[in-house]
């Protein structure tokens, strides 16, 4: 199954990929990191996406899915100013990169840009300006046939549904296969 992640995702991923490889029970230490890097407590919503991250990485050790990202998604993370936020994402784009690189090849895909910007062109109209970036990355999601466009961005969501894409866009915990991992992490997390 293919996965697309928006860079939000992505920065979720970074941060915790620790406990999302190897973590039980609570979030551990990289929380110390996450509140001085992204101005913030985790609250009970991200707390939420990260456990269905955790999920999802359990999971793929068996399902093995497909995930992939768009350049907008590496574009916007390059952006970010605090150098520490900015490589703590290398190591894992580093190897995404690799990957994408790779399928796309086997793809046959020489030009996504132009095959994601000819239906993001479709759906422009429907959007606000400040949305393009990530209807682009859904755009992408869709020609490269992804199932599921994994964000925390709630508007997007709503309106991907009525742009009548063929990828979903959800967030992690929305993830219909992974509700029973969740409820047992949160069993286990009180």
């Amino acid at each position: 199954m293919r996965l697309f992640l928006d860079s939000n995702v992505l920065t979720y991923i970074a941060f915790f990929e620790g406990y999302l490889a190897e973590g039980v029970g609570e979030l551990p230490s990289e929380m110390g990191f996450w509140e001085v890097h992204q101005r913030g407590g985790l609250g009970d919503q991200r707390r939420r996406e990260v456990y269905a991250l955790r999920a999802l990485y359990l999971l793929d050790d068996q399902a093995h899915f497909d995930f992939l990202f768009s350049d907008i998604a590496l574009a916007e993370i390059e952006a970010i100013r605090d150098a520490t936020t900015r490589r703590a994402h290398y190591g894992l784009l580093d190897r995404l990169i690799e990957h994408r690189a790779a399928v796309y090849e086997e793809e046959g895909r020489a030009d996504i840009a132009r095959e994601r910007d000819a239906r993001f062109a479709v759906w422009q109209s429907q959007l606000p300006a400040r949305m393009w970036n990530d209807a682009r990355q859904l755009a992408e999601a869709t020609v490269v046939n992804a199932y599921y466009f994994l964000t925390n961005d709630s508007d997007l969501i709503t309106r991907a549904a009525r742009l009548q894409s063929e990828t979903v866009a959800t967030r992690p915990t929305g993830l219909p296969f992974l509700q029973a991992a969740l409820d047992e992490i949160a069993s286990n997390c009180g």
